[in-house]
């Protein structure tokens, strides 16, 4: 990276809110949109009545996985304490996921989704996924890397960015 490039980011730590905010901004006004086109039947494509219950269900599981993660990587891992000492935290839930925050906001989102039980909102959840790709590609991941170097970087070759990969054994 060239000097001109860098973030300089003071010695302490990397921001404290980084794209997070704004994600998760953008994330619930599509399905706060998407719902109000739902429910207004501008666009509405309803599933199957036999689905209900399947939705239902996908849906607060969703949700509890998306509160139960965003709990523990928030409160367990104590990210924000870890932020301000300039500490790269691997352990608990970012174990499982680099970003788990996000991944939170994405399942808790993505249940919604399937609460309204409207097919073409369905498109959402990926979405979810690849903006989050997107955003944290160009933004967190480029700030961990400038700031812990190799250390970040094996990290990332062990833990995925945000969908966890049961089937891979940790080495």
């Amino acid at each position: 990276m060239r000097k001109q490039d860098s973030h300089h980011f003071d010695d302490k730590h990397l921001p404290l809110f980084g794209p997070g905010p704004l994600y998760f901004l953008v994330s619930a006004l599509m399905v706060s949109a998407g719902a109000a086109f739902s429910k207004s039947g501008v666009i509405h494509i309803g599933i199957p009545e036999w689905l209900d219950v399947p939705f239902i269900i996908i849906g607060s599981i969703l949700i509890i996985l998306g509160a139960l993660l965003w709990c523990k990587a928030f409160f367990s891992s104590k990210i924000d304490s870890a932020i301000l000492q300039g500490r790269l935290v691997t352990s608990g839930a970012y174990s499982i996921v680099r970003n788990p925050l996000y991944t939170a906001i994405a399942l808790i989102l993505s249940g919604i989704v399937f609460l309204l039980k409207d097919a073409w909102l369905l498109f959402l959840p990926p979405f979810f996924f690849i903006l989050m790709a997107v955003v944290l590609k160009r933004t967190e991941e480029v700030w961990l890397k400038e700031k812990f170097g190799k250390e970040y970087e094996e990290y990332c070759k062990k833990v995925p960015r945000c969908l966890p990969r049961p089937w891979k054994r940790k080495s």
